[in-house]
Order: C-alpha cells, then sequence, then structure tokens
C-alpha cells in the first residue's frame, strides 16, 4: 500500500485550509494510506476528519534555535514515523523543522520547504515554488491556499465536495447541553462571533463588535454567542462592558473537536481570518469574514461557496507581519453596517427590516467580495466597492497562467473540470510560448509609437523613419496573425 505524509507544523487555519488538498487526494487516491504530520493541539482537528487514516502530533516544544537542536528535534520525530519509502512527503508548513523532516525522510517525490544537514533551504515542486514567488505580488494573487496545497500534493484540478468535516454525535450533544446553559434558544438564529485572532493585526476592534452586537439586538429572532480560546477571555470581558445583556459567553468552553458541531447548528459566524472561520466554512456553514493587515481574501478567504469577505481596501492592503503599522487604519475601514449589508445578502437578515441607518456605510476603503467554487477551486468575486478593473485583468491573467501549469504538472485533469479550466485540447507550453510573445510584440509596439512620436516632433526626419516605421509594424501584424485566432487576450 501507498503511504502519504503530509506535514502541517502550523495553526488551526492551516491546518484548517489543508482539508480541501485532504479531501481531493483520498478521493483521487482512495487505496492509498494518508498521514498527517502536526503540532500540539491544532492537528486534533483532524481527528474529526474521516479522510485520514493517521494523525501524529509532535508537541509544540519541537524548535529550531540552533542547526544542531533543529537536527536533534527532527531526528526524534522521524523516529516515531514508521520506516520503508513514502510515496509522497508534502511540506505545507514553512518550520524549518518540518523541513528538515521532509528532507530526511525517504520518499519517491517530494513537495514544498526542504531543509539540508547544513540548514540550506530549497523547495520543491511548482506549487510552492508559486507560492513563495507571489509573495511578491499579493495583489495579484488569485489561486487561495486551499488551492495550492491541492496543488503540492499533486491533486488534479476536480470540484472539492462539502461539507469536509463531520461532526460526532456526541459533539453535538455537548455543544447543545453548553449552548442550553448558556441561554441559547436553538429556535432562533444563532450568529457567532469569534472576537479574537492567533495574529493581533488581524483582529477586528471589541467596540467595532459590540457596536455590531448593540444593533442586532434589535432583531428578536437572532441570539449571539461569543466564542474564542481561554486566553481571549479578555476580549469578551471588554465586549460584556461596551454591549451588555446582547450575547451569550462561549469563550473558553468549546474545544476545537466540538467547533465543528458549534458552526453547524449557527446560521453564520463572524470573524476575521483565523481558523474558526475556517473550520466553519469547512462544514458548510455560512461565514463573514472581517478582513484586514496581513489578511487578503484571495489568498485565505472562507473556502466554498457564499462566504462574504469585507476586505479593507487601502493602498497599502494587503500588508506583510513585518510591515504591518502600529496604527492599523485598515482595522477600523470595516463598520459594522457593512457586516450588516453582508448579513442581508446571506438572509440572516430581512432586507425590509432594517433602519435605512443600519446600511449606509460609504465603501470607499473596503469591497466586498462573494465567494463562488469553479472546477479549478475558490475563487471571490467582488459585489461592492471601489472598481480595480486594470488590476483585475492581470490578475485573472496570472490565475490563467498558473493553473495551466498545476493542470501540466499534474497531467492534466479530467472530464468537464479540465476542459472548463484550459479549453479542449490545448497545450501548456505552446499557450505560455504564445503569451511571452505577445508580450514581446507588445513591447515592439510601444516602443515603434515612441519611435513615431519622436519622429513627428522632428519633422525634418520624418519623411525618411516613417515607411521604416511602418515596415516593422507590418512584420509584427505578420507574426500576430501567425498566432492565429486561439490566442485570448
Amino acid at each position: 500500500m501507498k503511504r502519504v505524509l503530509v506535514i502541517q507544523r502550523s495553526k488551526f487555519g492551516d491546518v484548517a485550509q489543508t482539508l480541501p488538498a485532504l479531501s481531493a487526494l483520498r478521493q483521487q487516491h482512495p487505496d492509498w494510506e494518508i498521514w498527517v504530520l502536526g503540532r500540539g493541539r491544532y492537528v486534533s482537528l483532524l481527528e474529526r476528519f474521516e479522510g485520514v487514516d493517521r494523525v501524529i502530533s509532535t508537541g509544540s516544544d519541537c524548535a529550531a534555535a540552533s542547526p544542531e537542536a533543529l537536527e536533534l528535534c527532527a531526528q526524534d520525530i522521524v523516529r516515531q514515523l514508521p520506516e520503508g519509502q513514502w510515496e509522497l512527503v508534502a511540506n505545507l508548513s514553512h518550520d524549518p523543522v518540518a523541513g528538515r523532516v521532509a528532507t530526511l525522510l525517504a520518499a519517491r517525490e517530494r513537495a514544498g520547504l526542504l531543509v539540508d544537514g547544513k540548514g540550506e533551504r530549497s523547495l520543491a515542486g511548482e506549487a510552492v515554488r508559486y507560492l513563495f514567488g507571489a509573495v511578491g505580488a499579493r495583489r495579484l494573487a488569485r489561486i487561495h491556499l486551499s488551492d495550492i496545497y491541492r496543488w503540492a500534493l499533486g491533486v488534479q484540478t476536480e470540484p472539492v465536495a462539502f461539507p469536509l468535516l463531520g461532526e460526532r454525535a456526541e459533539d453535538m450533544e455537548s455543544v447543545r447541553a453548553k449552548l442550553a446553559s448558556s441561554g441559547v434558544d436553538l429556535s432562533r438564529k444563532l450568529v457567532l462571533f469569534q472576537l479574537g485572532t492567533a495574529a493581533p493585526e488581524r483582529r477586528w476592534p471589541v467596540h467595532l463588535f459590540a457596536r455590531l452586537g448593540r444593533m442586532l439586538a434589535a432583531f428578536p429572532d437572532i441570539q449571539i454567542a461569543l466564542i474564542g480560546s481561554e486566553e481571549e477571555r479578555a476580549l469578551g470581558e471588554a465586549y460584556h462592558q461596551l454591549a451588555p445583556s446582547t450575547a451569550a459567553d462561549l469563550i473558553g468552553q468549546i474545544p476545537v473537536q466540538e467547533l465543528p458541531a458549534l458552526a453547524r447548528l449557527a446560521s453564520v459566524l463572524i470573524g476575521a481570518d483565523t481558523g474558526p472561520t475556517h473550520i466553519a466554512a469547512a462544514v458548510g456553514s455560512t461565514t463573514i469574514g472581517l478582513y484586514h493587515a496581513t489578511a487578503w481574501v484571495h489568498e485565505t478567504g472562507p473556502y466554498g461557496r457564499g462566504h462574504v469577505v469585507l476586505q479593507a481596501d487601502l493602498h497599502c492592503s494587503p500588508c506583510f507581519q513585518r510591515t504591518a503599522c502600529a496604527e492599523k487604519p485598515c482595522a477600523t475601514s470595516v463598520q459594522p453596517e457593512h457586516v450588516f449589508q453582508a448579513l442581508v445578502w446571506e438572509g440572516i437578515v430581512p432586507e425590509d427590516e432594517v433602519p435605512a441607518e443600519f446600511l449606509n456605510a460609504p465603501w470607499t476603503q473596503v469591497r466586498a467580495f462573494v465567494s463562488e467554487m469553479r472546477p479549478t477551486g475558490v475563487l471571490f468575486r467582488q459585489v461592492a466597492g471601489n472598481s480595480a478593473e486594470r488590476e483585475e485583468v492581470l490578475a485573472a491573467a496570472c490565475r490563467e497562467g498558473a493553473y495551466k501549469l498545476w493542470l501540466h504538472s499534474t497531467g492534466g485533469g479530467t472530464g468537464d473540470s479540465a476542459r472548463a479550466a484550459t479549453g479542449e485540447g490545448t497545450s501548456f507550453l505552446r499557450e505560455m510560448k504564445e503569451l511571452l510573445e505577445l508580450a514581446d510584440l507588445a513591447g515592439q509596439g510601444a516602443s515603434f509609437a515612441h519611435r513615431i512620436l519622436r519622429s513627428v516632433r522632428h519633422v525634418s526626419g520624418m519623411g525618411k523613419k516613417l515607411p521604416e516605421l511602418a515596415r516593422k509594424l507590418d512584420e509584427v501584424d505578420e507574426r500576430i496573425r501567425q498566432l492565429g485566432p486561439g490566442v485570448e487576450l
């Protein structure tokens, strides 16, 4: 039996965003044995996922303080794994310990970050090279992290089946009991507020959550419950001071294993780019994402169909963790009124019952997106905010080229999804060469145009230069005709 090891030593959000890739891998290779290596309690989420055969937790205290410590840590992890060759070892985290483990294991194929015995790093596989390369142009990124993970695992571009996570009967029973003891009536619509994030710069301010809670309190068929880890209890206390008696408090009461059951009972989860938001999306529940600072909708928006993301749209969005400013003006770009509009779009509150002042926020610094599922993965379509037409055209071209590379590197898709992604009978290498040639022709055309302008400015020499330029432009036209009608710009 062939075995695959997927290494994901990141936190809840990244683990949850690995689920589409694991699901697709199981669907494509039902007879393979799939192992996942993760860190501490974060990877425990996968114990509720039927597509994984073994989950190995390495603890969170294994770090690479020095090359020697990295080697000892990696060797200790390797000893916990079976001997023999793996069909694939894919490191989906940026952790050097994981990279060293991926290098030490015997594998027919590797993907992701690798670290050799000297601590030198390298990248294996086109998907991960694309991921690291796209960091320099994040505004143009249009391939979701979950789809890049699918690419890294060698999965062809087939539709993802939902729900990705199920809930156990004992989890549902436990969650219902906790909701009842907190005064939650499940005959009303349950709106979950995820107040915290692992990355503080991505956190939507508590005072805005509180104002949203006071606005929702006007609707008797809606009730709010605060969720989060024990470490986020202070955020709940701040919320209750600003909006007393508007929400039940479940902070610190719901372990990660029970989050799928809780999300299943909720009408919507509202939160930033963080683990519970992605878990709710994985079970097929509705989410509204509040994205700013380092969060970028096209990279890590909630995966699936029908989610709304409100994305801060400043000149510096999205930023990097190392460049996030202390003031964070983007954190308040998204206002409760924007969230109310999203609740209307999602059908949580009827528009004819919403006071006009609840929907009057300007969209000058916010763009709204709705997620759609395509054969090639998730895509976020803008529905409100400033237009960025030129940027979107360029981004779409980058996305198309990257998906063709994906199909080429995995041997091509099958059936309708492959034809939808690439067009019948197309050749990746030929089309990429044609795109490069068209780019070269465009550059030549621009150069000729500048030369014509210079000639016009110097009339005395224009008579001699224009025939030469006209002949060269005819050559460019002929090359474009040779490329044929199959090239789409």
